[in-house]
């Protein structure tokens, strides 16, 4: 595997190292059900979901976080509003929102440079499925996502505009279009 030389957050996905970039909002904690909604486009997607990350900083020589976790960013794909006591319903495009709920990662040394943290799932094998995510480091969200044909609900979100607030809820059924990254 190439090593980064520069500072910053990669994924590390078949042998090769992409940069991450960060997500412009602040992501709250996984017990909060869902973030604010943001319209920043999915990155480019990686061939598969068996992704591990390093994160090159000076901060970690001296100072290494005890948790990284990933979380799911999902696709606000319909709204509702209602007028006149009636449900309307719409599409929605290009807004976006990371859900609650975390997969726990582990933080391993990188021998030989103490300013590098390897990052990577307990279990060997674990292949995140089809979706777009964030990498949560150091209270900062670093977005990806991965080929293929989504076929989790958690990456659909639907809206219902009331009288005073929005709410939101994940589908019940993935969209007849299917959402592809």
């Amino acid at each position: 595997m190439a090593m980064p030389d520069t500072y910053g957050i990669y994924a590390v996905n078949n042998g090769q190292l992409t940069a991450l970039d960060a997500l412009p909002i602040r992501i709250p904690d996984a017990r909060v059900s869902i973030s604010t909604t943001f319209t920043k486009p999915a990155p480019a997607p990686f061939v598969d979901g068996r992704l591990s990350f390093l994160a090159y900083h000076r901060d970690l020589a001296t100072h290494v976080p005890e948790s990284a976790s990933v979380r799911v960013v999902a696709q606000v794909m319909q709204a509702t509003a209602f007028t006149g006591g009636k449900p309307t319903a719409m599409a929605i495009e290009d807004t976006w929102a990371v859900r609650g709920g975390a997969i726990d990662l582990r933080i391993a040394p990188v021998p030989g440079n103490q300013e590098m943290v390897a990052i990577r799932a307990a279990d060997p094998d674990f292949t995140l499925p089809p979706g777009r995510y964030v990498l949560m480091f150091k209270n900062q969200a670093y977005d990806f996502s991965v080929a293929g044909t989504v076929t989790d609900t958690a990456q659909c979100l639907e809206r219902s505009d009331l009288q005073d607030r929005s709410v939101y809820s994940e589908c019940r059924e993935l969209p007849s279009k299917p959402l592809r990254f």
